[in-house]
């Protein structure tokens, strides 16, 4: 096991610099997994999408490329007994979650665990939001409990895409009431990872929108605990891809021009100003003062950032 940083003084703003590029271990641990899963092993259900078993040398080679973060998609509720009271999760299910968990976070870097592909409960309406609680409840009771004496390079990601499946919602910015039961179901969370004990009580923590979009509706009517919160969810929305934040650039850049795609990234619509800087909303003649906060706080913050586009923005050719 390599000699983890110590993170303990770190701030959220900290930890999002230092995580850099990610990768994201996706249709493994987050297969659905068969409905009678009691007669599958752990094997069975992790290969259920038939990928190969997840192995300490295929993450010691991710690594070893060159990412700082991953994040490992995890489907909990295969392995619960759903007809019992107290939803008792599987031991040996959980035990092989921190198998995983355990080969990222043994070489020091950041790892990102999640409660994924859980759309036939996991849904922000009415009829589901009992169940969901119960089941949100469950899981991170477990899961806070297993890995309250983590330190911060373990992030609790609660929820992945929660939306209204198969609707003509489902993959825009959702109902004002499924974004109400979205932040209901964050609620839960995370006060169940708060009051669990050891480091979750300060544990980083990411909380998507309703389907994880980026709209100004769906960010606006997030409600998070903190700014600290939001600085992770923001990490997250921005980066492209699991932490690729060049390949977001290169994606836009294949469709506009470096003139068009920087004049964007500065003069970014009302409804973007509204909500990156909330106080806009009031009025329309308070955009410009937004500007200009928006402007200095990137110079003074994020010069990495600025760093990072301004050099793909130059050795971009199509």
């Amino acid at each position: 096991m390599k000699n983890r940083k110590d993170i303990s003084t770190y701030t959220i703003h900290d930890i999002v610099k230092d995580m850099k590029t990610g990768w994201n271990l996706g249709n493994s641990l987050d297969a659905e997994g068969p409905k009678d899963e009691e007669y599958y092993t752990v094997e069975d259900l992790e290969k259920y999408w038939a990928n190969p078993i997840v192995t300490k040398e295929l993450v010691t080679d991710i690594i070893e490329t060159g990412f700082n973060t991953i994040r490992i998609g995890v489907n909990w509720s295969k392995a619960i007994d759903k007809n019992d009271p107290g939803l008792k999760m599987r031991e040996d299910w959980i035990n092989r979650v921190q198998e995983v968990v355990d080969y990222a976070y043994d070489e020091g870097v950041y790892v990102i665990i999640n409660c994924h592909h859980e759309e036939d409960w996991l849904i922000p309406d009415d009829e589901h939001k009992e169940t969901a609680i119960r089941m949100l409840t469950r899981i991170w009771t477990n899961v806070s409990e297993r890995f309250k004496e983590y330190d911060h390079h373990l992030i609790f990601e609660t929820m992945n895409e929660t939306r209204l499946v198969g609707t003509e919602y489902e993959w825009n910015e959702g109902t004002k009431e499924a974004r109400d039961i979205i932040n209901l179901y964050h609620k839960v969370c995370y006060d169940i990872i708060r009051s669990s004990g050891g480091l979750n009580a300060t544990r980083p923590l990411l909380m998507n929108t309703y389907g994880a979009r980026a709209g100004a509706v769906a960010l606006a009517e997030l409600e998070i605990p903190n700014d600290d919160e939001l600085e992770m969810l923001m990490y997250y929305i921005e980066s492209g891809t699991y932490g690729t934040y060049k390949n977001m650039i290169r994606k836009k850049l294949d469709k506009e021009s470096k003139l068009s795609f920087l004049m964007h990234s500065i003069f970014i619509s009302k409804e973007q100003m509204n909500a990156s800087v909330p106080f806009t909303a009031k009025s329309p003649l308070l955009y410009p003062i937004g500007l200009i906060w928006r402007c200095c706080r990137t110079m003074l913050f994020k010069k990495d950032k600025i760093k990072v586009i301004i050099k793909e923005v130059k050795k971009y050719k199509k």
